[in-house]
């Protein structure tokens, strides 16, 4: 009887717990089927989407170790995930557009409408999206009761890392270091990809990171000052490589991801001048990025194809292509 009485009570202290944490809060119903990145703000340094397998192997090396280690169950039941990673530097006073397109990086002149968009946001160092099948109620439950984790308006927030996060309904997850109420509104309304539509076919791969004006906010971070380079993008993408039809599987073989490197300028023209910086610029990231695998990086074959500067087939291991992942996290923090 006690045994029951106890339980009760537990089951009575959740119930009331489960009612303070949503209240009357209609919970966000999305297609599953949603592109994460289309929700994710304008203005990032990075953007990254990781589906599938993909993102249970190689999203924890973009964490710190234990929230990694912690994350691990929330994998199992995700589609797809989507980051954007730190905030693109402000625009040059003397610009009339606004060439940085970070949240919060004002331009002086008129811009464009997305600019201005930009511009009215807070600064977020971190934006996360997470697609898949959430356990919607007992989750806002366990992010509760998590240490560390206190309720805060409509999310929960970390004080330790600055993460605010919420699970707003069964098909979505959200975390920002930014304004939670902002990444809620984009959910119901999605500014839409960063991918630029040309790059779509390179885009549709199980991981993808898209780096806007890389010469600019990437070079500041790992090289220490921008370069005069007017790239649109930098495109990296990954595809799981299948194993051999009929070979037997071996007990603890790594599996490999075969990448495609596109660098995007805004016509032909641009693309031939500046080709040089391209070579320079894929020396800095296999370097920095690639360690061990430097060498078989920088031995990739690119080509001029009109205003996209392009190269595929380089393979690399899960594990490096994971450390490659929480260096390039890592350095954005």
């Amino acid at each position: 009887m006690r045994d029951s009485r106890t339980l009760a009570a537990r089951a009575l202290a959740a119930g009331a717990l489960c009612a303070l944490i949503l209240g009357c809060a209609a919970p966000v119903n999305i297609q599953r089927s949603i592109d994460p990145l289309e929700i994710l703000g304008p203005g990032a340094l990075v953007y990254a989407r990781l589906d599938g397998e993909a993102a249970r192997s190689l999203a924890p090396a973009m964490l710190p170790a234990e929230q990694g280690k912690a994350i691990a169950p929330l994998l199992k039941r995700t589609d797809s995930m989507a980051f954007a990673l730190g905030s693109a530097p402000a625009p040059d006073p003397s610009s009339t557009r606004a060439e940085g397109t970070g949240p919060g990086a004002a331009a002086p002149g008129p811009g464009t409408a997305a600019d201005r968009a930009a511009a009215a946001r807070p600064l977020a160092a971190l934006e996360a999206v997470f697609i898949g099948d959430y356990p919607f109620r007992m989750a806002g439950l366990v992010l509760g009761s998590q240490p560390g984790w206190k309720k805060d308006g409509e999310a929960f927030a970390n004080a330790a890392t600055g993460i605010r996060a919420a699970v707003p309904g069964p098909s979505v997850m959200l975390a920002t270091t930014g304004d939670y109420k902002q990444l809620l509104a984009q959910v119901r309304t999605p500014p839409g990809s960063p991918i630029p539509r040309r790059l779509e076919a390179f885009a549709s791969k199980q991981l993808l990171v898209w780096v806007p004006d890389p010469f600019k906010g990437l070079a500041s971070v790992f090289v220490g000052e921008s370069m005069n380079v007017p790239a649109q993008g930098l495109l990296i993408s990954a595809t799981r490589k299948a194993a051999p039809a009929g070979a037997p599987a071996l007990a603890g073989a790594e599996r490999a991801y075969v990448l495609t490197v596109a660098f995007a300028m805004s016509d032909a023209g641009t693309a031939r001048i500046f080709r040089p910086a391209f070579r320079l610029a894929w020396y800095v990231i296999a370097k920095s990025l690639l360690s061990e695998e430097a060498d078989s990086a920088l031995a990739l074959k690119f080509a001029l194809d009109g205003e996209l500067y392009w190269a595929s087939g380089l393979e690399l291991k899960e594990s490096t292509l994971a450390a490659a992942l929480g260096r390039l996290s890592a350095g954005m923090k």
